[in-house]
């Protein structure tokens, strides 16, 4: 009996913390796709005070979203995608507009990746 009820039990568990895990990734990237959202938005507008503010709050999702990817993600894919988003930063604080927008869509896109690549499929299963 005991042999059936681990047999059942560590599967669902197995199950549940994946899920859970999975939740909390893609929360946390799309946070910072909608902060890059916030941040393009306001680039193209040519409003570079409120692009400094989303910079910014861009950074605090970011921080969020890096402490909890570490135990899930691969670190190399980590740091690629600090290294676009401080691009863009630095690119917005100079005031570069087409650097800004082309880094900042990259970013855009590697943050989709970030959550993206752990969806449910027969891809990450065989």
């Amino acid at each position: 009996m005991k042999a059936v009820i681990i047999a059942v039990v560590i599967p669902l568990l197995i199950g549940v913390f994946g899920f859970w895990s999975f939740t909390q990734v893609k929360s946390s990237a799309l946070e910072v796709v909608r902060s890059l959202d916030a941040l393009i938005n306001a680039i193209e507008r040519g409003r570079w005070e409120e692009a400094a503010n989303s910079s910014h709050l861009l950074q605090k999702a970011w921080d969020k979203a890096s402490q909890v990817w570490g135990p899930f993600k691969d670190h190399d894919e980590i740091d690629a995608l600090f290294e676009m988003i401080v691009r863009t930063q630095h690119f917005t604080a100079e005031r570069q507009k087409e650097e800004a927008l082309t880094e900042a869509g990259v970013a855009r896109s590697f943050a989709h990746h970030m959550y993206q690549s752990d969806l449910p499929g027969v891809g990450n299963i065989f």
